[in-house]
């Protein structure tokens, strides 16, 4: 959530409240089509809390919110950082290849070109 609207009710209601702006942190839509995110989300939405529903939904949320990310990074690692790496492999290999053309460097190539395309199209669906 990124924004708040409130009246005058609810200020007289809780005059206490404060908003708190936090760094964002981008949800990824790839996430939603992998086959464990909604397990994910529904297990981490089942934490036991006591207080008020506010504050209730708002800890969920929070969980919810900290395992995918933690099962972002386990399972995709940082997606750019890939993408950089996998780019400077392929100028290596296209090196190499120019250099010593051989089967195995060929094969090393396509496959690293293959996880190349795979997380850039992980990268249009951010």
């Amino acid at each position: 959530m990124d924004r708040i609207l409130v009246n005058q009710e609810f200020l007289e209601v809780f005059p206490s409240s404060e908003v708190q702006h936090l760094i964002r942190q981008g949800f990824m839509n790839f996430w939603s089509k992998h086959k464990q995110f909604m397990k994910i989300v529904e297990d981490s939405w089942k934490i036991d809390f006591v207080g008020n529903s506010f504050n209730e939904f708002h800890a969920k949320i929070k969980n919810v919110k900290n395992a995918l990310f933690r099962w972002s990074k386990a399972v995709f690692g940082n997606v750019f950082q890939q993408i950089a790496t996998l780019e400077d492999i392929i100028k290596v290999k296209e090196a190499q290849l120019q250099i010593h053309p051989s089967v195995d460097i060929k094969a090393e190539l396509s496959k690293v070109e293959a996880d190349l395309k795979k997380y850039l199209r992980l990268e249009e669906d951010f």
